[in-house]
């Protein structure tokens, strides 16, 4: 039997996360079979991540977060990512991959997996969820804007539908909390519970997308800007972070509700532009993104 040193061990064990992500990317371009049979239990695993962080977060002080540093999340992620995104791209991107990268970024964060990372990075989880469930009601009205405002194309995004699909997922959180006893799921057993989730996430956003057909250059050039773009705002959040009253914490949980966006919204959003290759460099996208997520949980 062979054995591994304690070292490796230890390196292991911090860089999980990303191993998690690379292997559930890797999985569901080698084997996408499953994908669209786990597509309807989507719902369901976000919001048993919501779940994960109401468990380990204290909501009862979210009065006492600067009212300045959630408008700062919030003109970040609406504002400045997708001009930054839009800029950057336009310089190295084909037209369908260019509005892929605007649609991912013009969208809400992504629910689940921004209060998963903050709650593993030991980051301010209440800031995040502030930041990360106001996007997600200002996203009907402000995603379109934005994205018609950089590729002037009018795209329509339903309210109702989408408040729905927020109320359910934050709901059936709750829920859980509500009627699964604390203490009954330990901080351990959290932890790998939510990995677990964000990996069969990104397995069928890529298991469900037509990355058989993308062409691999345009997808190498989509992984670039969205690592130079991630890697941006996470420069912006640490230099955040050294401003009196927000500190590492704070600016943690700044790049996780700014720099994470919502994979779902992107794709229903990539379907009104009926363009080939958006759906694939959204998933792209998404999937760097949660790669330098992970890395900065390893290195917390």
């Amino acid at each position: 039997m062979v054995s591994i040193p304690d070292g490796w061990i230890t390196i292991l064990a911090r860089f999980r996360s990303v191993g998690v992500v690379v292997a559930a990317s890797t999985l569901g371009i080698a084997v996408p079979g499953p994908g669209s049979g786990l597509e309807p239990l989507v719902g369901p695993l976000v919001a048993m991540l919501v779940y994960t962080s109401i468990r380990a977060a204290d909501v009862g002080d979210v009065l006492e977060r600067p009212w300045w540093l959630v408008s700062a999340g919030l003109i970040g992620t609406f504002l400045a990512l997708p001009v930054v995104a839009f800029g950057v791209g336009r310089a190295v991107l084909p037209p369908a991959a260019l509005a892929g990268v605007v649609v991912v970024t013009a969208g809400p964060t992504t629910t689940g997996s921004a209060l998963v990372w903050a709650r593993l990075s030991d980051a301010d989880v209440v800031l995040t969820a502030g930041i990360t469930f106001v996007t997600l009601f200002l996203a009907p009205v402000v995603t379109p804007l934005v994205i018609t405002g950089l590729l002037g194309t009018g795209v329509s995004l339903s309210p109702v539908s989408l408040l729905i699909e927020v109320a359910l997922v934050v709901a059936g959180g709750f829920v859980l909390a509500w009627i699964v006893p604390a203490g009954t799921v330990g901080e351990r057993g959290l932890d790998r519970l939510s990995l677990a989730v964000i990996g069969t996430l990104v397995y069928v956003g890529i298991a469900t997308s037509p990355f058989g057909t993308a062409v691999p250059a345009d997808v190498g050039r989509v992984a670039v800007v969205a690592l130079c773009v991630t890697v941006l705002v996470l420069g912006a959040a640490t230099g955040a972070a050294a401003i009196p009253g927000v500190g590492s914490a704070r600016g943690r949980a700044l790049f996780f509700a700014t720099g994470l966006k919502n994979l779902g919204v992107a794709v229903v959003v990539s379907g009104a532009l009926q363009a080939e290759g958006v759906v694939v460099a959204v998933v792209t996208y998404y999937v760097i993104q949660q790669l330098v997520a992970g890395l900065v949980v390893a290195r917390s």
